[in-house]
């Protein structure tokens, strides 16, 4: 979701902080109508309705794998003096304002937890980065957690959806890499504007990041991360507000808001394989592979019109629009649902969070559960085996917990500054 018109193009990488342009105007003019106080839920059940020029990083800031060399010290403070064991698989929440990771424990969520004490194992005190971390993402080998501090673009009108009144999200930005066992802060890295969405290679060796910007920055850029050396590998100059990456394998897809469209390109070779742009809408925003073998990818339209396109990517060179399903409400994220053709998506409509279950080869909606929490979730997860979709809700300050086998949910109150923003699951 752009909160910009289109920002000047860079020319080149951006290797220090760049200048600050000021806030121009939000894409989504209807959103500034929207009171920036949101009611809080109570928990309670709901049911059913049914790039081009790149060149190696020398002077980004990082912080070193070391046990002494962070801007925190050696750990962060948990909300126990004792961590109990690592439970066997972890959900962490971003919990933007509150400046803090929550790392819980799934079985205790999916088997009913009532309070975020209930399933939490520990939470990660980021109090030091302004203004919080936004979105988070666990390496597949469950080491580390890679951590957007970042204003998004809720430090525009927006920001009135998730909780956080214009004007009241201080400046500052960085990518995190912390240690999920110890909570340490690994490495501060100043990617070329401040980063929000984020994907991590297979194998946990590289992480991709989308350089919104936002609070003034009008990001441009994506930056590639090595896990190994902890450093910025590379910067690509690739379009107008990108906020969201996915990889699959070596294939890659980000939207750029900015200018409303999507581009893939090969991890090992950006440059030379970046596709041409695929127009969607007038603010794409959530990225997905879909389909048997990847074959296709979702971009979520938050307007212009919101619901999602459909995209043919079996020549990743040019990407085409294959069908684009509208919806009712602003949409943003989405997740695959039970088969790989299957997608949720999570769309704010009115005063509620609605989940949207459809099946992408027919553009058939399954199943819907709605949930009556007002705020702008940025990220879902769902669990196939369990049914389960888990979505943070912040201007209501929640998590909700979703049952797709049932079509209930639960609500869980989450704490008082706005958020969680985002959600991962090991």
């Amino acid at each position: 979701m752009s909160d910009i018109d289109e920002p000047p193009r860079h020319t080149r990488m951006l290797m220090a902080s760049p200048p600050r342009p000021p806030i121009v105007v939000l894409s989504l003019a209807s959103l500034a109508l929207i009171s920036c106080t949101t009611p809080a839920a109570e928990d309670g059940e709901t049911s059913s309705d049914s790039a081009t020029d790149s060149s190696t990083d020398e002077s980004s800031e990082t912080t070193p794998p070391t046990d002494t060399d962070t801007d925190t010290g050696t750990d962060t403070t948990s909300d126990t003096d004792a961590d109990p064991p690592r439970p066997a698989r972890l959900l962490v929440t971003s919990d933007w304002r509150a400046k803090r990771l929550s790392l819980l424990d799934y079985a205790a969520l999916r088997d009913g937890a009532q309070t975020r004490d209930d399933a939490l194992w520990k939470s990660i005190d980021l109090g030091a980065y302004e203004p919080g971390p936004l979105e988070a993402e666990i390496t597949p080998d469950g080491k580390l957690a890679v951590v957007a501090v970042s204003p998004g673009f809720f430090a525009s009108a927006v920001g009135g959806l998730a909780g956080a009144g214009q004007g009241t999200v201080p400046e500052g930005g960085v990518l995190l890499i912390v240690e999920i066992d110890t909570g340490a802060v690994l490495a501060v890295l100043d990617t070329a504007q401040y980063p929000m969405g984020i994907a991590i290679t297979e194998d946990s060796s590289a992480a991709w990041t989308a350089n919104y910007g936002g609070n003034g920055q009008s990001g441009t850029t994506m930056s590639h991360i090595d896990l190994t050396s902890l450093s910025i590998v590379e910067e690509f100059d690739i379009g107008p507000s990108p906020e969201q990456i996915a990889l699959n394998g070596e294939l890659a897809i980000i939207n750029t808001a900015g200018d409303g469209s999507v581009r893939l390109f090969g991890i090992n070779d950006p440059v030379g394989t970046m596709s041409a742009p695929a127009m969607v809408s007038n603010d794409p925003s959530g990225v997905l592979f879909v389909g048997p073998g990847a074959s296709e990818a979702i971009v979520v339209n938050s307007v212009g019109p919101p619901g999602y396109s459909l995209l043919d990517i079996a020549d990743p060179s040019t990407p085409t629009v294959l069908d684009t399903v509208e919806v009712i409400g602003i949409p943003y994220a989405a997740t695959h649902g039970s088969t790989d053709t299957q997608i949720i998506l999570s769309v704010l409509v009115g005063l509620e969070v609605s989940l949207l279950r459809y099946e992408t080869t027919t553009s058939t909606l399954v199943d819907q559960i709605d949930i009556p929490a007002m705020g702008f979730p940025l990220g879902i997860v769902f669990d196939p085996v369990d049914e389960l979709a888990f979505v943070p809700i912040p201007g209501a300050n929640v998590l909700a917990i979703a049952d797709f086998a049932t079509g209930t949910a639960r609500e869980i109150d989450w704490q008082d500054d706005a958020g969680p923003t985002y959600v991962a699951l090991e």
